[in-house]
């Protein structure tokens, strides 16, 4: 019986375990989507263009990507006027801790750069 006990903890730990890896590893895609988008979005306004359409479309809601694409006077995404050359090397994505759980995640990024940081 104690025996019994202690394979079904041993089991549940390794559950536990294997539960976590699996939720760490849903979160790094996360985090890896969005420095993917932030890296495009930077290299396009450093070549002095800017991200199609289509381009957006797979990183973005549909009512983020309408305020991209009409927003004629300001920058939606970066939220500032000038930016830094070195920020598409430097993205620092980090998930909000208390995202745990819960069906919608938030995430900061921070832009480091040469000159400037976001």
């Amino acid at each position: 019986m104690k025996r019994r006990l202690v394979n079904l903890t041993i089991l549940s730990c390794v559950l536990v375990l294997a539960c976590s890896s699996i939720i760490r590893a849903q979160e790094s895609d996360a985090e890896t989507t969005i420095r993917d988008f932030y890296k495009q979005y930077i290299t396009a306004l450093v070549k002095n263009k800017k991200m199609t359409k289509a381009a957006m479309t797979p990183f973005l809601t549909t009512a983020l990507l309408n305020k991209v694409v009409n927003t004629r006077d300001s920058d939606v995404v970066i939220q500032g006027q000038d930016y830094d050359a070195t920020w598409a090397q430097n993205i620092a994505v980090t998930g909000d801790d208390a995202n745990e759980g819960k069906e919608t995640q938030y995430f900061f990024v921070s832009l480091k750069g040469a000159d400037m940081s976001q």
